[in-house]
């Protein structure tokens, strides 16, 4: 299909034609090729000259598409200085201010997500949003850091930690959750051990010089102990159960379950240092 023409260009030949006409009864009339013409009305002789016209018709037409052509040159110049700038100035100023607004948003949504999820006992969906608000708040500038701070105590005591206990003491899941296939159920618990291995990761690798990772591991050590052995407790009970069947032993157990979790990490394109720390960090420490 071919590309119409646009109106400039439709504009342009128009006005080529009409200049180049209007030139043409210029020069007819100055060579005298055709004839002029006076008429007298009242006493007065009026004398038009077809040269007249058509210089004056030609003029037109030069103005015309002038004041045409001309803008379009300069505005497409001065479009493309205002895109310029713009891109290399204020769209990154712009553009990291959206984020930490929608970082924000998203952040608190998923905070009060997960505390409504551990109120009704679904655990391991509460720890999945708190880790999703905690990644979040950590998005925020130093200022808004600052200011949410104690939502990141708030998080993990108060949410984070008790559904962990309850994960491994394999009450993790409400009654109302029994319509759920058991495939289903462990793969639940499988996204709640990435989410957990993601967290952990950034926190004491990947993030470990920034003020936020720096924070939670000097104010919430303790908290971070006990979460770290409730979560190898559901990596234990995941080896027991939904592994026993496709492994002979605990080394395959644990290959297939490191296979599962890099699938579905956020640092599944780090894949050999993630696997590395999983690895040494979480799945050697389940016995």
């Amino acid at each position: 299909m071919k590309e119409r023409p646009s109106l400039f260009t439709v504009s342009s030949v128009i006005i080529a034609i009409a200049f180049s006409l209007a030139l043409l009864l210029f020069m007819a009339s100055a060579l005298g090729i055709i004839p002029l013409y006076a008429e007298k009305q009242q006493g007065i002789e009026n004398v038009i000259h077809y040269e007249e016209i058509g210089l004056f018709v030609a003029l037109l037409a030069l103005a015309t598409s002038i004041s045409l052509a001309l803008p379009k040159f300069i505005s497409k110049q001065q479009i493309n200085t205002v895109v310029n700038d713009y891109m290399e100035h204020k769209y990154k100023a712009d553009l990291s201010e959206s984020i930490e607004n929608t970082s924000c948003v998203d952040a608190n949504i998923s905070r009060m997500i997960a505390f409504l999820l551990m109120e009704h006992k679904y655990y391991y969906w509460a720890i999945g949003w708190s880790f999703r608000a905690l990644k979040n708040y950590k998005l925020l500038g130093g200022d808004h850091q600052q200011l949410y701070r104690e939502f990141h105590e708030l998080i993990i005591r108060s949410i984070v930690v008790p559904s962990v206990q309850n994960c491994a003491h394999g009450t993790g899941v409400p009654d109302e959750s029994t319509t759920l296939s058991t495939q289903e159920l462990e793969r639940i618990k499988i996204r709640a051990v990435k989410d957990y291995a993601d967290f952990y990761y950034g926190i004491t690798e990947k993030d470990k010089g920034e003020i936020y990772a720096k924070y939670i591991r000097t104010n919430l050590s303790a908290e971070l102990a006990e979460i770290h052995t409730g979560m190898i407790a559901v990596c234990k009970n995941l080896l027991k159960t939904y592994y026993k069947e496709n492994a002979a032993n605990d080394s395959k157990r644990k290959e297939l379950l490191k296979k599962d979790i890099m699938q579905i990490s956020n640092y599944r394109n780090n894949c050999k240092d993630f696997a590395r720390f999983f690895r040494a960090n979480i799945l050697d420490e389940v016995d």
